[in-house]
């Protein structure tokens, strides 16, 4: 009997999925775990594997469509099979599978035939570092092999794992031509998702901005020393490594605001907003705190490779609780952000540039940045803001590579 394929929910706020390509055609033949379709859900791109082996009978909706979660889009088969009242939509359970099915990296279970099941990162980072994926355990939905299994197997010794970050090379890309007047303009899923959330956002909490300028001179210092060691570590990566110290010491600054009142977050993770085109995607580094400033930079460099080349999973871009917005390579010197709901605060990074600075007796030029601090006052008020953004300037002016290579809760 034949069964159909639905649109699977792959967050708890994925409401519509748009079709973005087939990567089967109508009487192919599909393996179970093998992709099938890829769609854009409210976050990222994803792939989404086949729950079942057979033909491909029939699609039933379009490339570019927008289709609601759990609405069938495809059936699968045996060959001339008839569709159609015979049709029967997966069990409860297939249809739960079917929504956990790779997500670009995570999934994946050895079938009883021998099979090894591996999600299609998985399977691209264990040809990159030439792993046998039957050496493998997998821990994902029934013993599937998922991409940090490959990384574990690699960090574990059974290949050389280097732990600077990956070099991002700056290509320049060819200039789109303007769009002509009077032209509408379409919005892409994850365009319409953060013009409402952060639309939400700005009307619900009260938004408070505050700012302070900082010296530059011993993180710039810092920076070029780890370069010479062989680091590549970006602003961004410290001044998240120092942000996540001063967050464990102001929990209030990692928590959502609910009718029952604050509630404290454990994990501190930290979304860093990437432009991508013309959209914004904001991936996580989760658990800074507990890792070292190599650890974050690796980290922070994969997830920005994975945005521009559009293969992120919703677990890369899930479960931010502080985001990092810098605006500083556009030569922009402040500017006031709005908070990611359900977060509460969002940290903005201007440029970094010489400025006039008094010191006893003389005036000198120093490498200056200005930070801007947006706060949900339901949450934190601005004394509590001014606390948190004062921290965070005499870390970053002290240049402290021992917190910086720490792993230790401050």
């Amino acid at each position: 009997m034949a069964t159909t394929i639905v649109m699977p929910q792959l967050s708890s706020t994925m409401e519509k999925g748009t079709i973005v390509q087939w990567l089967k055609k109508v009487g192919e033949q599909v393996s179970e775990g093998e992709a099938l379709i890829e769609i854009n859900t409210d976050k990222v791109d994803v792939e989404v594997e086949s729950p079942a082996s057979g033909v491909l009978l029939e699609i039933l909706v379009n490339e570019g469509d927008e289709v609601p979660v759990k609405k069938p889009v495809a059936v699968l088969g045996e060959a001339g099979e008839k569709t159609g009242v015979a049709v029967t939509a997966p069990t409860e359970a297939k249809a739960e599978e079917t929504a956990k099915v790779e997500v670009t990296s995570q999934d994946a279970p050895t079938a009883k035939s021998g099979r090894i099941f591996a999600s299609p990162r998985a399977k691209r980072l264990a040809k990159e570092a030439g792993v046998s994926l039957a050496e493998v355990a997998g821990t994902g939905p029934n013993g599937r092999v998922i991409s940090k299994d490959i990384n574990k197997h690699v960090e574990e010794g059974k290949k050389v794992v280097v732990e600077t970050k990956p070099k991002i090379e700056k290509a320049i890309p060819a200039p789109k031509p303007p769009p002509a007047p009077g032209q509408v303009i379409k919005l892409s899923t994850i365009q319409k998702v953060v013009a409402d959330r952060l639309t939400m956002s700005y009307r619900t909490a009260p938004h408070i901005a505050l700012i302070i300028d900082v010296n530059c001179e011993k993180m710039i210092a810092l920076r070029e020393t780890l370069k010479f060691q062989g680091y590549r570590v970006s602003y961004n990566d410290i001044i998240a490594k120092y942000t996540a110290v001063v967050m464990r010491q102001f929990p209030k600054f990692n928590a959502t605001h609910g009718e029952d009142g604050i509630h404290l977050l454990t994990d501190i993770n930290i979304g860093i907003a990437t432009a991508v085109g013309e959209e914004l995607i904001v991936p996580v580094v989760k658990n800074v705190d507990k890792k070292d400033l190599k650890e974050v930079a690796t980290e922070s460099g994969r997830l920005i490779i994975a945005a521009r080349e559009k293969k992120l999973s919703l677990e890369d871009i899930s479960g931010g609780t502080f985001t990092i917005t810098n605006l500083g390579m556009f030569g922009i010197r402040s500017f006031a952000a709005i908070i990611n709901p359900p977060q509460v605060a969002i940290l903005a990074v201007g440029v970094i540039e010489p400025r006039a600075v008094v010191v006893p007796g003389h005036i000198i030029a120093q490498q200056m940045m200005t930070l801007s601090l947006s706060i949900d006052h339901r949450v934190v008020n601005g004394a509590q803001g001014g606390e948190f953004l004062a921290r965070l300037k005499e870390l970053i002016e002290s240049g402290s590579l021992d917190i910086l290579m720490s792993k230790a809760l401050y």
